[in-house]
């Protein structure tokens, strides 16, 4: 997370801890590892601009964030076609007509520039895959508004 925002404090929330959600509210940066059948927070909490790295949900079953968190955000996969069969975070919100699979952006095409940030509209950034997604970010995850992937070129 260093390496994409500057940390002045980090805070840790276990399972059973305290709720979280008056550290989720403040927080720029989020780093989610649960293997949890329902949302961790309500996504509305999630402040404008924040970053969400979640890595718990492979399964389409699990899902550590909710619909409208995912809805109003640029959510960056490994893969889109694996993200549509195993991320829970993304099969779900689709399924709730919260998230449109046509807007899914890949690592590579953060860590390429083929994204652009979009500042105009109230959103967040959500990475979705495993732990080198952390690593991966290019530093490209900062300040407010959204990455939106630039249109695809049609072959």
């Amino acid at each position: 997370m260093g390496a994409i925002r500057p940390l002045r404090q980090v805070l840790i929330s276990g399972r059973n801890s305290d709720p979280v959600a008056h550290l989720v509210a403040r927080t720029e940066a989020l780093g989610l590892s649960a293997r949890v059948a329902t949302p961790l927070f309500d996504g509305s909490l999630v402040r404008d601009g924040a970053c969400v790295v979640a890595m718990g949900s492979h399964e389409p079953r699990f899902r550590e964030l909710d619909g409208s968190l995912m809805g109003r955000s640029l959510v960056v996969v490994e893969d889109v076609a694996t993200a549509l069969r195993e991320t829970g975070d993304v099969i779900q919100a689709i399924d709730q007509a919260k998230l449109n699979a046509d807007v899914l952006a890949t690592l590579s095409e953060l860590v390429l520039g083929s994204v652009v940030r979009k500042e105009d509209r109230r959103s967040t950034d959500c990475f979705q895959g495993h732990r080198h997604v952390l690593a991966g970010s290019g530093g490209r995850c900062g300040g407010s508004g959204t990455l939106h992937p630039r249109p695809r070129m049609s072959s």
